[in-house]
């Protein structure tokens, strides 16, 4: 029996962390053409995830690592029927594509930004911006189920406005936890919508290691018998290491 909130065979996982954290590189794990280890010893063409690149550093993060992937960059539209009309003729390429079998949204936060700056001086940051802000993301996750493509969200989670060195260990520890707050302008109704959408929801950490790559974590948010929690939390470490696809192996997923 399939859940409602998922396509027949689509899975939607929401990855959150503070910038720079590894949300694009740790996404891109769920490639079946991702290498073990990354950075890639050599380009590495990535064809069955197709990225919607609201976020300017996802692409320059994936190039640090060696990988090359599909992508639209909506991160200069002017307007928001430029942006819709741009998403909607994403999904349509996407849905028609055998070869792609995920869709990373990179990331939901800077697409909120995004939405927010084009209505602003369209509708005079009255009222019904607002609204139409929630909306929009509505439709969004109604075009991704219509695409029948299974999804990688990745948010920012709040953080103080400083930048992030200037930030204090207890602001960066509250954004780093299992339960961090998302950044979203009206994250209630917003969050809620992907919160319940998502199979499994993890906070990304960054872990440094002396003379080695840093190596990233996830931490597991909530559990099965919670709203937002993970589907498959009780099969799972409260932490685990951030590979996407070999997560999902351990739990049947593919």
């Amino acid at each position: 029996m399939n859940r409602s909130n998922e396509t027949e065979s689509a899975t939607y996982l929401t990855i959150m962390g503070v910038p720079k954290a590894g949300k694009t590189t740790v996404a891109a794990t769920v490639s079946e053409q991702c290498p073990e280890e990354l950075p890639a010893k050599k380009m590495v063409d990535i064809e069955d995830t197709a990225w919607l690149l609201y976020d300017k550093d996802g692409l320059e993060a994936l190039t640090d690592v060696n990988l090359s992937v599909p992508y639209v960059d909506l991160s200069g539209v002017q307007s928001s029927s430029e942006l819709i009309k741009a998403e909607k003729a994403f999904f349509k390429e996407v849905s028609a594509d055998p070869k792609i079998k995920w869709v990373v949204v990179d990331t939901v936060s800077e697409r909120d930004r995004l939405m927010i700056s084009c209505l602003a001086d369209e509708l005079q940051q009255n009222i019904k911006m607002w609204g139409y802000v929630a909306q929009e993301h509505a439709m969004f996750l109604r075009e991704l189920r219509k695409s029948k493509k299974s999804a990688v969200f990745l948010f920012h989670t709040k953080l103080l406005s400083s930048p992030l060195d200037e930030v204090s260990d207890v602001a960066k520890k509250k954004a780093t936890t299992a339960n961090a707050e998302v950044v979203l302008a009206i994250s209630g109704q917003n969050g809620r919508g992907y919160r319940t959408t998502s199979t499994a929801i993890w906070t990304i950490q960054k872990k440094k290691r002396k003379g080695q790559p840093a190596e990233h974590l996830l931490l597991t948010e909530g559990s099965s018998m919670n709203e937002g929690g993970s589907r498959f939390a009780n099969r799972l470490a409260e932490t685990e290491k951030a590979h996407l696809r070999n997560i999902l192996k351990k739990v049947g997923k593919v």
